[in-house]
């Protein structure tokens, strides 16, 4: 089949066309933003859908998915309402053989929460949603509705990344979770390819913020519900603070923040491209008690959620958790016993960094890309010797990386990162966040760096001047770059 799908370049929008191209099917992707897509069966359209006149002309779809929209942008009601009917009218005509036409809308149109506009323009959504499935039930087509609570998208970065909000959030979600896109990908193809019989419906998915917990409140950001400032509301009036209010949510564990931090941190290396199936996780400590936080073993990304991470203590003993920690949980440890500076660490088989780590080569510092966020090339530590493997394997892994910056010279916070020889990357940095920027980022420099060589195999190293120039103006005191 052919599938419309707006806002194909990033998210929700991204991961339905991906899955649709996954199984066999052709997707016409239109968005602001040029197409992250690519291969046979995707054909992209840069186009604003708020410009009727500026929509591709396409006859032959099967499927649409209304995706594109904004979040407390400047134009909520023009990109979220108005583009969306302007796509849905010209391709409800113009595609003859259409089956179906799903429309992204969002919790938000049916409690009100978040920001004023983009609360009414995706009440609007369902509304028009509605509208056109009474116009298009006697050509047999259906139309339907999805309203996502919290979603793991670059969207809703700005709250995840802000520890406090993401607390107070996970605090009142009562499956402590958000959906990551390709959960609602299961959605959107179960709507369009499977549902023959259900039309006119908008499908609640939030992991029960509404149904299960009235005291459900997104921080705002506007009229005093700014994140980290949240107040606990019930139509509209903040909830007492009483011993006897019931409607509270049970007594969390004392490290439920620290579990959805790295819940989402482990999420977040999926939505990059870093990982596959169940390779790699991610590690935070909590200095003060002793405690880290590590993804369980073996356990798949899609539908993880913060109460399947595991807290052990400094020796590697379960303190909470129902799950086994991760099989590399020595190798974590043994990184924050030798570099107090870090607060936390990552482990993945992404591609190139890996072929590196396979190759037994350091990845070379040759411009000023890697020079902005390493001090120097990335080292690659030497093979482990048949005792290592038979021995404590995990740890020895830690205490070979280790070894490779104590002997080689090399500041652990300067070089965020390591190859283990024939295995695989290790980054690391002051949190969560940091740490898996810079595991995206030696991904990406180890690409650069490969292509380099093939382009050129004598290129040579950047110059220490250069170097230590750019490095410098992202990092120490006297740091330049950015707004800080």
């Amino acid at each position: 089949m052919k599938i419309i799908i707006t806002g194909a370049s990033g998210g929700i929008g991204r991961a339905v066309a991906s899955r649709f191209l996954a199984t066999g099917h052709e997707v016409y992707g239109i968005d602001l933003l040029p197409a992250a897509l690519s291969g046979p069966g995707y054909t992209h359209f840069t186009a604003d859908i708020k410009d009727p006149g500026a929509l591709p002309d396409i006859t032959d779809a099967d499927i649409l998915f209304n995706n594109a929209g904004t979040q407390n942008g400047p134009d909520d009601i023009g990109d979220n309402l108005r583009g969306t009917v302007n796509v849905t009218e010209k391709y409800i005509l113009s595609c003859p053989g259409l089956r179906s036409v799903l429309f992204n809308a969002s919790s938000s149109a049916l409690n009100g929460q978040e920001f004023p506009e983009y609360a009414a323009s995706k009440a609007g959504v369902v509304g028009y949603m509605k509208n056109v499935a009474i116009r298009l039930a006697p050509r047999g087509i259906t139309v339907n509705a999805i309203s996502p609570g919290g979603v793991h998208t670059p969207l809703n970065r700005p709250v995840e990344d802000d520890p406090e909000s993401w607390r107070r959030i996970m605090d009142v979600t009562p499956m402590k979770k958000w959906m990551t896109p390709d959960e609602v990908a299961d959605w959107v193809l179960f709507l369009t390819l499977q549902n023959r019989s259900m039309s006119g419906q908008n499908l609640l998915i939030d992991n029960g913020e509404q149904d299960l917990n009235p005291r459900f409140v997104w921080p705002t950001g506007t009229d005093g519900f700014a994140s980290g400032d949240m107040k606990d509301m019930i139509g509209g009036q903040k909830v007492p603070e009483t011993a006897s209010d019931t409607r509270r949510a049970p007594a969390l564990s004392p490290f439920a923040s620290l579990k959805a931090e790295v819940c989402r941190a482990n999420l977040r290396l999926a939505e990059e491209g870093l990982v596959i199936l169940t390779w790699g996780n991610v590690s935070k400590i909590d200095r003060e008690r002793g405690a880290v936080c590590i993804k369980p073993s073996g356990v798949p990304y899609a539908g993880m959620k913060p109460d399947d991470m595991v807290v052990v203590d400094m020796e590697g003993n379960v303190i909470e958790g129902s799950l086994r920690p991760s099989s590399d949980t020595d190798t974590h440890l043994e990184l924050y016993r030798r570099f107090p500076g870090i607060g936390s660490v990552v482990h993945t088989h992404s591609t190139y960094a890996t072929a590196f780590a396979q190759a037994k080569r350091p990845v070379r510092i040759y411009g000023t890309t890697h020079a902005d966020a390493f001090a120097g090339d990335i080292p690659c530590t030497r093979d482990l010797t048949d005792g290592e493997i038979g021995g404590r394997y995990e740890l020895a892994t830690g205490q070979v990386i280790a070894e490779t910056f104590e002997t080689r010279g090399i500041d652990p916070l300067s070089v965020p990162a390591v190859l283990v020889s024939g295995h695989g990357p290790f980054a690391w940095g002051k949190n969560e966040k940091a740490a898996v920027d810079t595991a995206v980022t030696l991904e990406e420099t180890a690409k650069m760096a490969l292509l380099t060589e093939r382009i050129d195999p004598s290129a040579e190293r950047a110059g220490e001047a250069i170097i230590k120039k750019h490095y410098l103006r992202k990092h120490g005191k006297n740091a330049t770059y950015g707004q800080g």
